[in-house]
């Protein structure tokens, strides 16, 4: 076997922080909440020795009570295991520190209490068990550090990482003194090819493709050693641009705009684990600084609203694919987008101390007012007017409902209102009681150009006084935006009245259908006819998007003649008039028949027909029922009747028997018929 030692400083110490990053000791039934309060235990994952030190917090609504929540305090009391314990309350931090002295089973009742009356307004009871340290426990453990173990099989040439080691028990003395402490960890190969990696301190680089298993293990006594495998490939040459995730931005709160909770974009793929030197730059950055969040803070506040509480980190590599989290970073702390426009940094992706791509520009873009004003609109016309605001990340609530919030959290909305800036123009009904939409009626008095300002104003909550002095301190809304937009747009003088009819002929009884087009403001739209009297008729209306309204009528007359029907509405005649022809109905009738006695072969010989006036068209057809083609063919009329004369010839002798068919003007022959006979001689 090859054994390769490595001396280096403990890379990682798993701290019991503020933030709450290890696991409440025990879990305990879910509490009522009351005022937002919340108590929380942090300490061992699995057991609790002598020396170590729990932490309890106080929150309300999620956020730590300290300053500026002077008005209450945190209290503590042990009430099993008094001997066992030893506490002390920091109300700076808002945190209670209990050391474990001796073992055995405490329970202790943590509460919040307001400072001027004492009153307690949220407690919960802690339940944990405290064990002496077995001895052949050192209460370290060897890991690998920011990589996943199932990563493992799935190695680059190139890849590198830590190993690193962890406590559990961070304030323990008997393992607190290691924090300074210089330990030796051992790299063994066990099988395989132990040339494809090399170590130096606790890092470990693979220098070639191959498979090797290794023991690791450390100078700390009772440290469990960890035999890992590792599968190495060489490494894809190329380095591309992977998936950007919701760029362009929008106003509002930035959490809207992902898919998934983790915020995460994707920066370059084919990157190497254990790449330090990967992060998120600007161009012209100065080099004087650790991390580019440092040198566009102060932009950054420009066109968002800062969080009060996060950090910072380099991107993460998972899966030879870097990350950028985008609530860390050069994203710092983001909360809300304020205002639009794009910042004005050049953003860039160095990978290995080169840049290596161009991230694209971060733009919030310019949210939008819409309204429903029509084409166009007229004098003494009214109505209802709406507008909305879209393309942003916020969603539609009442006004009142943003101006009640009363807790640490950012809460922004938009508070609108329409201004009328120029023209002779009526107000009324308004509604702004939303943040993203408002309503009400508008009536124009006068023809004339007009003016309407719509703002959505920014508004944000009110009711917290304390954290608006941290907001006021931070500048936390300054400069944000309040959309607004001005339309100018012309008011016609009212429309003219204008009516038709569908049709210029009528049978008598016949649906008749007409229309009337008025101004919106006319309450009545009617037809009179020549002798002063209104016609009864069925009618609807229709209000239109230019401000005037059709009336459809439908009557029947039963009098034949021309006739010119009167227009009214509300009472007067508008002087306007449809005309239209009423006739008896149309009848198609043949009445008789005549024809020559005798005549030659290709001698001509005539017929005379008979009809209605509405026959339009006449034909002979021989004994085979082929038509007879006239050589002339023509009519007169005579008091309703139409005589038609018919002049052919044949060519075949003998005695022939002709019939008569007649029609409106097509092949559709009446069902009536009549029979001609005549004698053809050679």
């Amino acid at each position: 076997m090859k054994m390769k030692k490595i001396t280096a400083w403990i890379l990682t110490i798993v701290l019991i922080g503020c933030l709450g990053a290890v696991a409440p000791v025990q879990a305990q039934e879910e509490p009522d909440r009351t005022e937002g309060y919340d108590l929380m235990l942090y300490g061992m994952a699995e057991e609790i020795w002598v020396g170590d030190r729990l932490t309890i917090y106080g929150y309300q609504n999620g956020r730590g009570i300290d300053p500026p929540f002077e008005d209450v305090f945190l209290n503590l009391e042990v009430l099993e295991g008094s001997s066992l314990v030893d506490y002390q309350i920091d109300s700076h931090l808002s945190g209670i520190y209990i050391k474990c002295l001796k073992p055995g089973e405490v329970t202790v009742l943590g509460s919040i209490q307001e400072k001027e009356t004492g009153r307690e307004v949220y407690a919960e009871e802690f339940s944990f068990s405290i064990v002496e340290k077995p001895e052949d426990d050192s209460g370290f453990y060897l890991s690998c550090f920011d990589l996943e173990e199932a990563c493992l099989s799935d190695l680059w040439v190139g890849d590198q990482f830590y190993i690193s080691l962890i406590t559990d028990h961070s304030n323990n003395p008997a393992v607190d003194n290691t924090l300074g402490y210089k330990a030796d960890v051992y790299f063994e190969t066990v099988s395989g090819d132990g040339s494809i990696y090399e170590t130096s301190g606790g890092n470990i680089r693979f220098i070639k493709a191959g498979d090797v298993r290794v023991k690791i293990t450390c100078s700390i006594p009772n440290t469990p050693e960890k035999v890992l495998d590792f599968h190495v490939i060489d490494k894809p040459a190329e380095m591309e641009v992977v998936q950007v995730l919701s760029l362009p931005l929008k106003l509002g709160p930035m959490e809207k705009a992902y898919d998934t909770e983790e915020r995460i974009v994707a920066l370059v793929k084919n990157v190497n684990y254990g790449n330090q030197s990967g992060r998120l730059m600007v161009e012209g950055f100065d080099g004087n600084k650790d991390w580019v969040i440092g040198y566009v803070e102060e932009t950054n506040k420009e066109y968002f609203v800062l969080a009060h509480e996060g950090g910072f980190a380099p991107p993460s590599v998972r899966n030879h694919v870097m990350y950028l989290t985008f609530i860390h970073g050069a994203l710092n702390c983001l909360d809300i987008a304020k205002r639009p426009g794009t910042l004005p940094y050049k953003y860039y992706i160095e990978v290995d101390g080169k840049k290596a791509l161009d991230f694209p520009d971060i733009t919030i873009e310019e949210p939008v007012i819409t309204n429903n004003l029509p084409e166009k609109v007229y004098a003494g016309q009214s109505l209802s007017f709406s507008t909305a605001l879209t393309n942003t990340y916020y969603e539609n609530e009442l006004v009142e409902d943003v101006l009640a919030k009363d807790d640490y959290y950012h809460h922004m909305g938009f508070r609108p209102k329409v201004e009328v800036l120029e023209g002779d123009v009526l107000q009324s009904g308004q509604d702004y009681s939303n943040t993203l939409t408002s309503s009400e009626t508008l009536t124009f008095l006068s023809p004339g150009t007009v003016k309407l300002k719509i703002t959505y104003e920014s508004i944000h909550f009110s009711q917290n006084e304390k954290w608006n002095q941290v907001c006021e301190e931070d500048n936390c809304y300054d400069g944000v935006y309040s959309p607004s937009t001005t339309i100018s747009f012309e008011v016609l003088g009212a429309p003219e009245v204008a009516a038709a009819v569908d049709k210029d002929r009528y049978e008598v009884n016949e649906t008749i259908t007409a229309t009337i087009t008025t101004p919106d403001t006319v309450k009545k739209a009617y037809f009179v006819s020549e002798t002063g009297m209104g016609i009864a008729s069925v009618r609807n209306q229709v209000h239109n998007p230019d401000g005037t309204i059709t009336w459809t009528h439908a009557f029947s007359l039963g009098s034949v003649g021309d006739r010119t029907l009167h227009v009214y509405t509300d009472g007067t005649d508008t002087g306007t008039t449809v005309s239209f022809a009423v006739r008896k109905p149309a009848v198609l009738a043949l009445y008789g028949a005549t024809i020559s006695e005798r005549a030659a072969i290709q001698e001509d010989f005539t017929a005379v027909i008979q009809t209605s006036t509405h026959v339009n068209k006449v034909r002979l057809f021989n004994e085979n029922g082929i038509g007879l083609a006239p050589t002339s063919c023509t009519y007169v009329d005579d008091n309703g009747v139409r005589t038609w004369t018919y002049v052919t010839n044949v060519g075949s002798p003998g005695k022939r028997r002709f019939t008569v068919r007649v029609s409106g003007g097509d092949n559709e022959w009446i069902a009536d018929e009549a029979y001609l006979n005549i004698q053809i001689d050679r």
